[in-house]
């Protein structure tokens, strides 16, 4: 081989060390970038003794599919968390004893009093200002369920915008690596791009992803309802406030439940399970909004039932009046037109709260005696209670959401680790290691010095040969 052949070779191998320093160097600055994949630069035999570079981003299809469902479900049980803690904030289940059992037992023991003494206008006013903090704090939990929900509706529709817009920019970038053939080894960012998109929508809704030979990915739904293939779906929230809102395809005139089925995991179909009508599914985690409701109302019911004596507003309608003001019938009273349910209406009787009318006293008696038997049952949305008092129904229905919201905070810390170690495998699989890093970096300056050397030699040989010429 002359000089010329030996000098072209070392500088071939000269420039592709150089390149393989700057993938390097690239890998270095970008180890603490989760969004970053590893360049793993490797060299090819040309022909005349040449090399060059080719890049190799790494990757691992089978724990990244684990990580993508894995963090679907994480967000969905982080987002389902936070609506139980609201719920419990509402029924303060973190007291040690919930505002509605409470309530219960003040408005129970007024009535114990005032049975010991139907003459003391004290104990009478206790009965009618414990009465109206339990409706009090019936109505202003109904109240506040339906802010909840107000925020949760609107929730689903900031979500319904992300993951729109998160689509687009996926179909755009999918675009741009299947024009570009070699993409792979020229555009690498373009993959990270691509995957991190792909990470924030299994943030909003659990997804499959499949693989295009030309690098481009198409995302699924876990029920196969089209995410992203050539080009993107684009969904539009439907709030209607008067019945259930539903996610559907932008443009259509879909109705109620829309496309909400398809929308499985992720903090999206987290709120949409939350928002569910229905109060029947065994899964406290859909219609958990509802159920909640459904169960204020069920209690509400009751305080107002008229159907029998065998109850607390049945015994007080029953009893004989024995003063010119008091009431013909009724302590209680819910709306029965229809237009707000029990728990939104329950009051006591505008008389005897403007002091109009007075408590019968010969109620006393039969009243305390329903309040404290242990009668009553109810079965309502998840919450099933026989033999148990007023009380015993308040103290179900908040056992009800503290279990449930025991079951959704370990579901979280659960997820959440799960996410984390997976993540974690994901990154020692693609990321950077610095070790690693460093170690080839000093095989590689090694490379660039004897690539250098030679080229030096052959220069120092080719000046002695120009001086004996000369």
């Amino acid at each position: 081989m002359g000089l010329s052949s030996i000098l072209s070779v070392a500088t071939t191998g000269l420039n592709a060390v150089q390149s393989q320093l700057q993938w390097r160097t690239d890998n270095i600055n970008n180890s603490s970038n989760t969004n970053y994949s590893r360049r793993d630069p490797t060299t090819v035999a040309t022909s005349n003794h040449g090399v060059s570079v080719s890049i190799t981003r790494a990757k691992d299809a089978g724990l990244t599919t684990e990580y993508l469902d894995a963090n679907a479900q994480s967000s969905a049980s982080t987002v389902t968390s936070d609506y139980y803690s609201k719920l419990a904030d509402v029924a303060g289940t973190s007291q040690s004893t919930p505002y509605l059992e409470t309530a219960m037992d003040n408005f129970t023991a007024a009535w114990k009093a005032f049975e010991t003494d139907t003459s003391s206008s004290t104990s009478e006013a206790q009965i009618v200002s414990t009465g109206q903090a339990l409706a009090d704090n019936i109505t202003g939990a109904a109240k506040q369920l339906i802010e909840i929900g107000q925020e949760a509706k609107s929730a689903a529709g900031d979500a319904v915008t992300t993951l729109n817009g998160k689509l687009s920019d996926l179909s755009a970038i999918n675009k741009k690596i299947s024009a570009d053939p070699n993409a792979a080894a020229n555009q690498p960012d373009l993959f990270d791009q691509r995957d991190s998109l792909v990470n924030d929508i299994s943030g909003l809704v659990g997804v499959n992803v499949v693989s295009h030979s030309d690098g481009s990915v198409a995302l699924y739904t876990k029920t196969g309802s089209v995410l992203v293939d050539k080009e993107a779906a684009q969904f539009q929230w439907n709030n209607n406030t008067a019945g259930q809102s539903y996610v559907s395809l932008a443009g259509t005139t879909a109705t109620a439940p829309g496309m909400n089925a398809s929308f499985t995991g992720g903090s999206l179909g987290a709120t949409l399970n939350f928002l569910d009508p229905g109060t029947t599914s065994s899964d406290p985690n859909v219609g958990t909004l509802a159920k909640a409701q459904a169960q204020l109302d069920a209690f509400a019911t009751q305080l107002a039932d008229t159907s029998s004596a065998s109850s607390f507003e049945g015994a007080y309608d029953a009893a004989t009046s024995d003063r010119s003001t008091d009431l013909a019938s009724g302590f209680f009273t819910i709306d029965t037109t229809g237009t707000l349910s029990p728990s939104q209406s329950l009051a006591v009787d505008a008389g005897l709260v403007a002091g109009t009318s007075t408590v019968k006293r010969q109620s006393a008696t039969d009243v305390v005696a329903q309040l404290t038997a242990t009668t009553r049952s109810m079965s309502a949305a998840g919450v099933s209670a026989t033999n148990v008092t007023y009380s015993g129904l308040a103290s179900a229905i908040a056992g009800f959401q503290t279990d449930s919201q025991a079951t959704a905070t370990s579901d979280k810390t659960r997820l959440t680790t799960t996410t984390t170690t997976l993540q974690t495998r994901l990154t020692s699989e693609t990321g950077v290691n610095l070790d690693t890093e460093m170690a080839q970096m000093t095989v590689l300056q090694n490379a660039y010095a004897a690539n250098a050397k030679v080229i030096t030699t052959v220069q120092a040989m080719f000046d002695v040969l120009m001086n004996i010429g000369s």
